[in-house]
């Protein structure tokens, strides 16, 4: 019975996929969302009568780098000279560009007095598209691996002379009580 009822399933969400539309190219944005992360776009074309063009997009499956998506994460229509369905995707696979790193480690000492917090400061590179980059976003979702544990995001993130953009971290020390 498991089985008649999978393929049921299957056969109604074939069913729900728009039938001749298709996705013109779909295209990376020019910056990063997060750490390993990167929205793709493209238009829906060809939506088939009776169905609205939000609800063709929602049910549109679409492959990105080799990975087939279900669905985008959003739709929207935009009226130019004729509407357009444009559908979004978050893809955090194959996005190396999306990866920057830590360098210069400092140990800046304990945040306060009896605070059990140690501070831990390092400059974040290999950020690409730094004109329209949105830096902090990819700062405050890159991950530290500090005395073999992992903070995914760090507490506080700043610019400092000469545009050097550095990472801070406050994390428990014992030693710092």
């Amino acid at each position: 019975m498991i089985g008649r009822e999978r393929e049921l399933w299957e056969k109604a969400r074939e069913d729900r996929v728009p039938q001749g539309a298709f996705w013109d190219p779909v295209w990376p944005a020019y910056d990063c969302r997060a750490y390993g992360k990167r929205e793709y776009w493209g238009i829906l074309r060809n939506i088939p009568e009776g169905w609205s063009a939000i609800d063709a997009c929602m049910n549109m499956p679409v492959e990105i780098k080799g990975v087939t998506i279900r669905r985008p994460y959003r739709c929207t229509s935009i009226w130019n000279s004729w509407p357009q369905i444009y559908g979004y995707w978050m893809v955090d696979w194959d996005q190396p560009d999306c990866k920057p790193y830590y360098r210069d480690y400092q140990n800046a000492g304990c945040t306060s007095y009896k605070s059990g917090k140690r501070r831990i400061e390092a400059q974040i590179v290999g950020i690409n598209n730094k004109r329209e980059q949105n830096w902090r976003l990819l700062c405050n979702s890159t991950p530290l691996v500090w005395d073999m544990i992992t903070y995914t995001s760090p507490t506080h993130c700043e610019e400092r002379a000469w545009g050097k953009k550095v990472a801070m971290w406050d994390v428990p020390d014992e030693s710092c009580l």
